[in-house]
C-alpha cells in the first residue's frame, strides 16, 4: 500500500508548483494575484506560507494555467 505525504508536504508541492508555473510562465506574484481578481499581495502571501488558499482559490490558480488538477498535482517536471 502506498504510503500518502503528509500535508505539509502536499502544501510545499503547491506551492512550489505555482513557482515553477510563475517562472514558466514569465508572471509575477503581484501580477497573477490581480488576473485572478485577488489583491496584490494574495499569491505573494500563500508563496510564504502567511495564508493557505481556499479550494476556489487553488482551482482559480490551476485553471489560470490552463491544467486539470491531474495535470497541476503530477509529479512530472514542467
Amino acid at each position: 500500500m502506498k504510503k500518502h505525504s503528509s500535508t505539509t508536504e502536499w502544501e510545499n508541492n503547491f506551492r512550489e508548483r505555482i513557482r515553477k508555473l510563475m517562472e514558466r510562465d514569465k508572471i509575477s506574484a503581484r501580477d497573477l494575484s490581480l488576473a485572478l481578481g485577488y489583491n496584490e499581495g494574495y499569491i505573494s502571501r500563500i508563496l510564504k506560507c502567511r495564508i493557505d488558499p481556499s479550494f476556489k482559490a487553488m482551482m482559480d490558480i490551476i485553471l489560470f494555467f490552463d491544467m486539470s488538477p491531474v495535470e497541476f498535482f503530477s509529479e512530472d517536471d514542467l
